[in-house]
């Protein structure tokens, strides 16, 4: 039976800071990672670019039910030691309107440059393809206990990750873990996924995409807005504003009730101004028909679609309809409805939405129920919006965990 003074079971973006931030201590660490590889899921964030943080942060970038405790984490370590931490693995950044990639914008130069880190490090052993089935907590430390071996350890932080990303190795086992040792669990759904709708002209607007503020509706009453680049499919639609909105279409959907979009295809004008703007071109150009006179400032796809929400044509001449139609192609434009009946699941998920409950670990991410146990990324009840918020949780929490973890061995060696 190996003993070791501090165990982390998840190698990805937390886990893998929580190693380097323990490390500068003397305490010998295992590093235990269930897929082949430490830090795959950092090859698909941002597109593969790898958005590590963002120079924009509020508590509106982070859904939990305790945000002061967040954004204490987040002065502790945020996106300036972020940087900080990079520049001393070798890797320049790039600001990009706040938002902060690796200057190549390649997401493998981050796994590279951890897995280097790591391995230069005497003090991290690392196992990989290495599943935990049981983590129990005794009178002297905790034993970790995967399907070939048995280790002993002073602390132990979990950093397992949530469901999202399956073929990333997420399954989830942290949440069954931490539940056999009496931790709770905030019920988890997808976040950050796209949303499903039955509406029949779908197919036919499978690729376009296009500018639009979205409302999103719960039970007829709008709820929440965004703004971004829209990508239609032919099962619903996807894009990153619609992501921003998903973790509270998905609730809703599982709570059976109503939800659905309007979406406003022009934002720069209101819907006088619109009606107003209308029939300027309508007056000047009359021999265009409706589908021409959209194509000015709608995808030409799109366009179709919107008419037949007014019940027009493309081919109709707008001055030859009365002003109530023309009241229904603005509505039609500024407040297009789409009802959304499903989401895409894990598998295509970037985060999960719940949790290990934030009121059941410190400000140290130390559980209330065990000491020397820590958490750290997110099997923890915080998921980030679009935009390099969820690699900065990662981040940080790994960091204060690894580095809290690394005290209370330090203190426990000294009793």
């Amino acid at each position: 039976m190996k003993s070791y003074d501090l165990i982390i079971v998840g190698a990805g973006p937390a886990g893998m800071s929580a190693a380097i931030a323990a490390s500068r201590e003397n305490i010998e660490i295992l590093l235990l990672e269930g897929s082949d590889k430490i830090g795959r899921k950092i090859l698909v964030t941002g597109n593969g670019k790898c958005n590590l943080t963002n120079s924009y942060q509020d508590i509106a970038c982070y859904r939990t039910e305790t945000p002061d405790m967040v954004l204490r984490l987040l002065d502790r370590f945020g996106p300036s030691q972020t940087a900080g931490f990079f520049r001393d693995l070798g890797i320049l950044t790039r600001d990009k309107n706040g938002y902060i990639y690796p200057y190549n914008e390649q997401a493998s130069t981050v796994r590279d440059a951890f897995e280097s880190c790591i391995g230069e490090k005497k003090n991290i052993t690392v196992r990989t393809g290495c599943h935990v089935d049981e983590v129990l907590p005794g009178r002297k430390g905790f034993r970790v206990i995967t399907g070939t071996d048995t280790y002993t350890s002073t602390s132990v932080i979990l950093t397992t990750g949530g469901y999202a990303g399956p073929g990333k190795g997420h399954d989830g086992s942290g949440f069954k873990l931490a539940g056999i040792m009496g931790h709770g669990l905030v019920p988890t759904y997808p976040a950050l996924t796209a949303l499903k709708s039955s509406a029949p002209f779908l197919k036919k607007v499978k690729g376009v995409r296009n500018q639009a503020k979205i409302t999103l509706n719960i039970d007829g009453e709008p709820r929440y807005r965004e703004k971004g680049e829209l990508q239609w499919t032919d099962y619903g639609i996807s894009g990153v504003a619609v992501f921003q909105l998903s973790r509270y279409a998905v609730i809703a959907l599982e709570e059976g009730k109503t939800v659905s979009l309007s979406l406003d295809f022009l934002q720069e004008m209101d819907e006088n101004q619109l009606y107003e703007y209308l029939c300027v071109q309508i007056n000047n150009c009359s021999y265009k028909d409706a589908g021409e006179i959209l194509k000015g400032f709608l995808p030409e796809k799109l366009t179709p679609v919107v008419l037949r929400e007014a019940h027009l044509s493309v081919h109709d001449k707008l001055h030859q309809v009365s002003s109530d139609k023309l009241q229904d192609l603005v509505r039609s434009i500024k407040s297009f409805p789409l009802r959304i009946n499903g989401y895409l699941g894990y598998e295509k998920a970037q985060v999960t939405r719940g949790g290990i409950p934030m009121k059941e670990v410190s400000d140290q991410l130390e559980s209330v129920l065990h000491k020397g146990l820590y958490f750290a990324g997110e099997i923890l009840d915080v998921d980030g919006t679009c935009g390099g918020y969820n690699l900065q949780w990662a981040f940080s929490s790994g960091n204060v965990s690894g580095k809290a973890a690394a005290e209370y061995i330090i203190k426990a060696k000294k009793r």
